[in-house]
């Protein structure tokens, strides 16, 4: 998805995941992929518990700009996507938390896989776009605004 930097949670730790989440075969993505990634994403290992690598490492996320978090019901980042929903929140920020039933994480890409889920989504993303570039286009900027939801 290419609205990353203000639609997705980061997760904070990989190598918790990997021992959360990190079966062979189970969501989509093994330890050794768990791991591959997780050096992809964050090399240096002394930034994984940082506010620059994850969010919700961040002493305030006041003043962040509108959101949009989606979350799979089957995906490995899906707590950390609804702790980071939830802290916008707190924080005072416009947030909207949509969930997905029955989807691994990277649903979005398998749309043969999961053609209502996908679809729905994508609904939801163009929902919120169009939502917020309405309220743009009449010079309201809600920073600091409550959200639609906080509900996945």
């Amino acid at each position: 998805m290419p609205l990353t930097f203000s639609c997705c949670a980061l997760c904070a730790s990989w190598c918790v995941l990997c021992l959360r989440y990190g079966h062979e075969g189970s969501h989509f993505l093994s330890k050794r992929t768990m791991a591959w990634f997780s050096a992809q994403y964050c090399p240096d290992r002394a930034l994984v518990h940082t506010a620059r690598m994850s969010p919700l490492c961040a002493e305030s996320l006041g003043g962040l700009p509108p959101a949009l978090v989606l979350v799979a019901e089957h995906d490995v980042l899906k707590d950390e996507g609804v702790a980071y929903a939830r802290q916008l929140a707190k924080a005072g920020c416009a947030v909207t938390l949509r969930g997905y039933q029955r989807v691994p994480h990277g649903f979005l890409s398998m749309r043969l896989m999961f053609p209502t889920q996908h679809d729905v989504a994508v609904a939801d993303i163009a929902q919120f776009l169009r939502f917020r570039a309405t309220l743009r286009e009449l010079g309201y900027h809600p920073h600091g605004a409550s959200g639609d939801d906080t509900e996945a």
